[in-house]
């Protein structure tokens, strides 16, 4: 019990040093702290930080994480874990980012593997989530499936986003919001007149205007595909029509 409070001294001594030194002191107060008074195990870590995610105790695991990574700083799992909390916390980009540089077969689910590409198209990571579904794939998830094909587009891979995403229509438009099948046609256009098919493009331009006939995007890209096929009269009306 002695030689306990003469360590937890010891540890605070170091800890004031910390503050006027380098966060050597630091790192070497938790891990003798974690290490050799409380005697944290790897597992045991794990379980705590998995406990307070689960409870919702999103700071508080920020914060636990922040100080064991500093005793097992090479663990994915931390990482993993301190990517989670950090988008629980507002922090999206750089839980984003430590997401991608920790993410495993082992940790990710369908449900998170979900979530987390809805959340890197809002932010337009378009090729991260490339890479991301090239390493897991989409499946069947007309979801997940939407999110690649339209993520190809942008980053100008037209054709291999035409399967892509004429998959992600296999299980009918009822599988979308209205407003998510307006971009499934939109791009679905884009990527057929990027790689010529301009019939195909004009297919799917007008039924993402059937959607959204004010949209000022799809009109204007269905008046220059009027004028490339010289359908003018066409063009000239969706002018006048669309302003």
């Amino acid at each position: 019990m002695k030689l306990k409070k003469i360590a937890i001294l010891f540890l605070v001594i170091v800890t004031a040093l910390s503050f006027f030194y380098s966060k050597d002191f630091y790192k070497a107060y938790l891990n003798i702290y974690y290490r050799e008074v409380i005697k944290l195990k790897y597992d045991d870590m794990i379980r705590t930080a998995g406990e307070l995610y689960t409870a919702g105790k999103y700071r508080e695991l920020n914060d636990y994480l922040g100080r064991v990574s500093q005793v097992f700083d090479e663990s994915r799992d931390v990482r993993f874990l301190q990517a989670l909390a950090l988008i629980k916390l507002g922090n999206e980009i750089r839980g984003m980012e430590l997401f991608l540089a920790s993410v495993n077969e082992k940790n990710i689910t369908p449900v998170l593997f979900r979530d987390i590409s809805e959340l890197m198209f809002s932010h337009g990571s378009f090729g991260d989530i490339c890479g991301l579904m090239k390493k897991f794939g989409p499946g069947t998830n007309p979801d997940l499936l939407f999110i690649y094909g339209v993520s190809l587009v942008k980053t100008g891979r037209d054709r291999e986003s035409l399967g892509v995403l004429s998959r992600a229509l296999k299980p009918g438009e009822a599988a979308f919001p209205r407003d998510r099948l307006y971009d499934l046609y939109f791009h679905l256009g884009t990527a057929f007149e990027n790689t010529g098919d301009m019939t195909m493009g004009l297919k799917y331009y007008t039924m993402a205007r059937n959607l959204k006939p004010g949209s000022r995007a799809i009109n204007e890209k269905l008046i220059k595909m009027y004028r490339k096929r010289g359908m003018f009269k066409e063009a000239d009306w969706l002018l006048r029509n669309s302003q």
